[in-house]
This record gives structure tokens, C-alpha cells and sequence, in this order.
């Protein structure tokens, strides 16, 4: 019962992403306007965004037995600019949404 839940969750991902509201702790609670501004701190956020993007690639692995590795071709320098990009466009979003609109788009 709990494999159909999570495949279930993992087959909504994208859409949930657009429309669905979730609780977030930590870094990812940070506008935008603050990562593009902070960058002493950016560290930390940045590592809040790995560490999303990697629970997210656990949850697929376990979901669909097989390792998604969204990331592979990039690396945290390449993480952290399209994530300073999506936040200089977009300074009243999180550092949450704009880590999932990037997962999203590693996805695909």
C-alpha cells in the first residue's frame, strides 16, 4: 500500500510542483530576493538545494527501482547558477519553488 502512495505522489510530481502548496523547512523557506542578495549565506541555502534535489532522486529510486540522477551532466556550480537565474527573474518566489521548477526541468 505504501509502494502505491509514493507512485502515486511520483506520478503527480510535476503538477504538484505548479499548483500544489507543502511545508517547508530550512533554507528553502528564503525568498529569492534573498539568494540572489546573500551571497555570504548562499552556502548553506545552496546546500539545502542538494540536499532536496537528492531526497527527491531517493524517493524516485525507491519508487521506481532505478537511479533517476536528475543532476548527472551538471554539479552544485551548475545547480547554484540556474538557481540564481530562476531567483533574479523571480525575487518573490522561494528557494523551495524554485528548487522543484528545477528538478522538474532536470526530469525532463
Amino acid at each position: 500500500m505504501f509502494r502505491v502512495l509514493i507512485t502515486c505522489a511520483a506520478m503527480a510530481l510535476p503538477s504538484l510542483a505548479q499548483a500544489q502548496e507543502y511545508t517547508v523547512l530550512g533554507a528553502g523557506n528564503q525568498s529569492c530576493g534573498s539568494w540572489v542578495k546573500k551571497t555570504t549565506t548562499r552556502n548553506f541555502s545552496l546546500s539545502w538545494v542538494l540536499g532536496f534535489i537528492t531526497a527527491m532522486n531517493a524517493t524516485e529510486a525507491i519508487v521506481t527501482g532505478k537511479d533517476p540522477n536528475v543532476t548527472e551532466g551538471t554539479d552544485a556550480n551548475g545547480v547554484e547558477l540556474w538557481i540564481t537565474n530562476y531567483c533574479s527573474a523571480n525575487p518573490l518566489k522561494t528557494v523551495s519553488d524554485a528548487t522543484m521548477r528545477l528538478y522538474v526541468a532536470l526530469e525532463k
